[in-house]
Parts: structure tokens; C-alpha cells; sequence
């Protein structure tokens, strides 16, 4: 009988929630989002709230780092990011098998929308 050895994956997968607050509702920042985790193969969400717009995104490191670097680098034109904060998170708190724009979700707070 052969013993086969253990190969660990030569990528690494990680989940994000990453908030992004600011001007960053009714610029076309979701559908510029769903582009960049296509160009990224990035899987997951995104979808405004009360405090801006929350992106879900599962991917292998690498991606992920340069979908956040490319999308708060070169955001929409009419976008004005204030800040971005983002956490590692559950890749089973993402379970979509691709990426796509979801509903807004309600909260309590507020956010700017450029008119």
C-alpha cells in the first residue's frame, strides 16, 4: 500500500467584510465592485446600507488585497471615499458561489448620496 503525502494548497483562502463609507451610493459603486471581483475572481456581495456601501468578498489573498488596493485607488468618478475598514470574516458567512449586487439593507443610519 503507498502512503500518499498531505500537499498543502498553494493558495491560501480568505473572506473580507469590508465597509466602505463616504459619497459611494448612486455612483455606480456597486456594478464597479461586481467588475473588479470579476477581473479579481473574487465571490460574494455587495450591496448598499446605512453606512455606505458593505462589500462580502471570498478569495484567495492575493486577490483580495489587490481588489480592495484597485477599487479604493480607482473608485467610480463620482465616489468620494472617506474610509474603508475591513475584517477577516468566515469564508461560511459568504456562501454565494459567485459574485453579485444584492439588496439594499436597511439600517438606521444614513448615508450621503451624491444628487
Amino acid at each position: 500500500m503507498m502512503n500518499t503525502p498531505s500537499v498543502e494548497p498553494l493558495t491560501e483562502e480568505a473572506a473580507w467584510r469590508i465597509q466602505i463609507h463616504g459619497l459611494v451610493q448612486g455612483v455606480g459603486f456597486r456594478p464597479a465592485v461586481w467588475t473588479l471581483a470579476q477581473r479579481h475572481h473574487i465571490r460574494g456581495r455587495v450591496l448598499n446600507n446605512g453606512q455606505g456601501v458593505q462589500i462580502m468578498a471570498v478569495g484567495e489573498k492575493a486577490d483580495l488585497a489587490n481588489f480592495l488596493s484597485e477599487l479604493t485607488n480607482h473608485p467610480p468618478p463620482l465616489a468620494k471615499i472617506s474610509s474603508v475598514d475591513w475584517e477577516p470574516v468566515s469564508t461560511d458567512d459568504i456562501p454565494e458561489p459567485e459574485f453579485l449586487i444584492a439588496a439594499t439593507e436597511h439600517t438606521g443610519r444614513e448615508t450621503g448620496i451624491v444628487p
